[in-house]
């Protein structure tokens, strides 16, 4: 292989010969301009963006507020995993949890 017949000396001068060729060829375009101002969009809207245009009444926000936490798995946050769940669930239940015994 080539590489392997240069020293570390030449190396690092193909190298710095190669990075100031590519430093003499790259300008930066500080120059921005627009042609036309006005036919220029500035921002979208936001793909999720949605002006509600339903009323909900108070009977209705009621029973959606029931169905919910009817289903939502955290009616029971406020009890023991011991008063949750009739095993324990994980191991650190088995250890320091406060459970009933499997054998009375």
């Amino acid at each position: 292989m080539i590489s392997d017949k240069i020293d570390e000396v030449s190396k690092n001068s193909i190298w710095r010969e190669h990075c100031e060729k590519e430093l003499a060829n790259t300008q930066l375009n500080t120059n921005f301009s627009v042609s036309n101002i006005k036919k220029m969009s500035i921002l979208p809207d936001k793909p999720n963006y949605v002006v509600p245009d339903t009323r909900v009444d108070k009977h209705e926000m009621d029973a959606a507020n029931t169905l919910l936490k009817s289903l939502c798995s955290v009616r029971d946050g406020d009890l023991l995993p011991s008063e949750r769940f009739e095993l324990p669930m994980t191991s650190s239940q088995e250890v320091g949890g406060v459970y009933k015994p499997l054998v009375p």
